[in-house]
């Protein structure tokens, strides 16, 4: 079930009762409100759930290392396309995971990962703008997410707005609770 950035902003505004889009180019303001609250509304949902296909780990880039208060601190680059680390680990001891932390690097003026982890990987969520790679109660949770964001600013009504937001809550559990078993039995299955 492939759906497009357009047959997710239709979904939105049919919870809302809308006529759907013909294109996200149209002027009005159904297609500027889908525009603009698209993406936010994606990267919260993402950045909300572990989602399986979401997941990435990745080696990540040494930037420099400090000694700070005699202690060896290693700075490493936020991976690219990373919303939430998960954790961080050395590749000899993956169940182990070590302390972070997330800060703002002055020199390079972008966001940093500071560990005591030498030789860092990286578990993450991705930021996934492929709608190929949703699954079907992803996408509706995120239609829904989409239908709340821009119910008030696109009706005025707030039982259309409380509609959305009961209706995002509910494909939001159902989404969460689908990926979490699918995990679970891939998990028994490895072992």
């Amino acid at each position: 079930m492939e759906k497009t950035k357009l047959d997710i902003c239709n979904m939105a505004l049919a919870i809302l009762g809308q006529v759907d889009l013909s294109s996200l180019q149209e002027e009005n303001q159904r297609a500027q409100l889908c525009n603009q609250y698209y993406d936010i509304v994606r990267q919260q949902l993402l950045r909300s759930h572990d989602w399986s296909f979401a997941k990435a780990v990745e080696k990540l880039s040494l930037l420099k290392q400090d000694d700070e208060r005699g202690l060896a601190q290693f700075v490493y680059n936020k991976p690219t396309k990373c919303l939430f680390v998960t954790k961080i680990f050395n590749k000899g001891c993956i169940e182990k995971a070590g302390t972070f932390k997330l800060e703002f690097d002055v020199d390079t003026k972008k966001e940093v990962i500071r560990t005591k982890v030498e030789d860092a990987y990286a578990e993450y969520t991705r930021d996934v703008e492929d709608t190929t790679l949703y699954d079907s109660q992803f996408i509706e949770a995120f239609s829904a997410g989409l239908a709340a964001k821009i119910a008030m600013s696109l009706t005025g009504s707030t039982q259309l707005y409380q509609v959305a937001t009961q209706t995002f809550q509910y494909a939001l559990d159902n989404a969460r609770y689908s990926n979490k078993v699918e995990r679970l039995e891939t998990a028994v299955f490895d072992n």
